[in-house]
């Protein structure tokens, strides 16, 4: 399901990070993607990691167009999709895994898994090259690495999610803190500052090698103003990430609400963290909610899959609005998969709009708007030479028109674009659906345990049954009061 190229400016940016160090072994950039820095050269305001995981893809892709006689500007930012299409499966993989930890069944759990990919917005941002999917893969690796003991895995997911998103700088101290709390032991909360010290260090490196400056996080657009911290500022923030129609994370995500709800009322150890990485994040970006281009709130994708995995280990009645919220979460991202989400806002400036008004706007928000874009962006493709397209330099500016952006013109999958290297697009069709086909087989071998699901459910309340604690059993917080009785097992 890998996009054609990349539509956004936060990925042209990273990519031509990417390129610069496959090509030059430099970290500067053309100056319409970045800013002037360092020695009179330009560089990105954005993240690095990423861009360093893409590096060597970027590199074989551009090798291989050279071999074959393609676009190697286009080949090598097409290899480098790979980055949040592999984080993304990441993501899957790990919802069923604490799904099954939360006590779902192995059926309950692969679908949980699935929702994950198909059906919030962790959908939609895989397919396209920013850092929030990347970012959520590390946010379960750290929550993993804490609650399985491997607290070397957790130091360095805490260390590499400042770099591939430094906004989420708290989120491994607030999860120290959590299994310190919950372990009466304070080596959780020790590790996870040392490893947020080490992250921030390097971070810092890299501000200096790009702008001379420790503190210069990528110019005017990375501060903080006075004014944002404002009540009244700070309520219309947490309403435009949560609720609002165009931005609001419950409404791009619908199962969320399920699984805050099923947070709320379990209280055991993963509980505490999913709630802690939610409200982190949630609390981090009130100052600077964003603006431009957005689907839902995607400073909040790290906090989705634990709240899917709660939500899908709910059982009885309550449990049975799992499969309705995954539904509309389905019917809300797909038109995102055959057309960019982006070309709505675009058609909105076209228009003479600006981004901001479709945050709040009840009929014209991008939920509502994508369905219009995607059909035009469907008629259009009849009519594009791929070849010629493949070709065409591109286009990614803060605000650009839809003739300027040349993959707004084709069905925004890959395989459309294989009729330029003279392969019939049914072909690439069949092995994007034999791909598909086959990542379906592995996510279902991860939900395969023949272990009991731990802390399962009672099938009527959804609360915790009687199942004995064991070492493998989520531990609870010191004011947790036990499982209560009253409730069947549930396993």
């Amino acid at each position: 399901l890998m996009p054609p190229g990349n539509v956004s400016i936060d990925g042209a940016s990273m990519l031509a990070v990417a390129t610069s160090l496959a090509t030059h072994g430099s970290i500067a950039v053309p100056c319409d993607v970045g800013i002037p820095g360092e020695g009179g050269r330009c560089f990105s305001t954005f993240y690095p990691l990423q861009s360093i995981l893409a590096a060597p893809l970027v590199g074989v892709g551009r090798a291989a167009a050279a071999a074959v006689g393609q676009s190697q500007e286009y080949i090598g930012e097409f290899a480098a999709q790979l980055v949040p299409t592999l984080a993304a499966a990441g993501v899957a993989t790990f919802t069923v895994l604490f799904a099954r930890e939360f006590g779902a069944s192995r059926n309950r759990a692969i679908l949980a898994g699935l929702t994950s990919a198909f059906a919030t917005e962790v959908a939609v941002y895989y397919r396209s090259f920013f850092a929030d999917v990347l970012a959520a893969a590390l946010v379960l690796v750290v929550v993993w690495g804490f609650y399985r003991g491997s607290r070397l895995w957790a130091g360095v997911g805490i260390a590499l999610l400042i770099l591939a998103k430094p906004q989420m700088v708290l989120i491994g101290v607030l999860l120290g803190a959590v299994f310190a709390l919950s372990r009466r032991e304070r080596q959780p909360l020790v590790m996870a500052v040392a490893a947020t010290a080490i992250g921030s260090a390097a971070y810092v490196a890299y501000n200096v090698a790009r702008f001379g400056d420790p503190w210069n996080f990528g110019g005017e657009a990375r501060e903080i103003h006075g004014s944002a911290l404002s009540p009244a500022s700070l309520v219309k923030a947490f309403g435009l990430l949560t609720i609002s129609p165009g931005r609001g994370v419950l409404l791009y995500s619908p199962i969320a609400i399920l699984g805050i709800y099923a947070l709320v009322r379990r209280r055991c150890e993963l509980a505490w963290a999913a709630l802690a990485v939610f409200v982190g994040a949630l609390a981090l970006h009130l100052a600077n909610p964003g603006r431009g281009y957005n689907w839902g709130s995607r400073y909040l994708v790290a906090a989705v899959p634990l709240t899917v995995a709660a939500a899908w280990s709910l059982k009885g009645r309550v449990g049975r609005l799992a499969p309705v919220l995954a539904l509309l979460g389905v019917l809300l991202v797909a038109p995102t998969f055959p057309g960019f989400y982006q070309r709505a806002f675009a058609e909105h400036e076209d228009r003479g709009g600006r981004a901001s008004d479709m945050y709040w706007s009840l009929s014209d928000n991008p939920g509502i708007a994508v369905w219009g874009s995607t059909r035009r962006q469907i008629d259009d493709a009849r009519r594009q030479d791929v070849r010629e397209i493949v070709n065409r330099p591109n286009v990614a500016t803060a605000h650009q028109t839809v003739a300027d952006q040349k993959f707004y013109s084709v069905v925004a999958q890959w395989w459309w674009m294989t009729p330029a290297a003279r392969i019939p697009r049914v072909l690439g069709a069949l092995a994007a659906l034999a791909m598909l086909a086959l990542g379906a087989v592995l996510l279902m071998r991860a939900g395969t345990d023949r272990r009991e699901p731990r802390g399962a459910w009672s099938a009527s309340s959804g609360q915790p049954g009687r199942a004995a604690r064991s070492s493998t059993t989520p531990r609870a917080l010191p004011s947790d009061p036990g499982p209560r009785s009253g409730g069947s097992s549930g396993s």
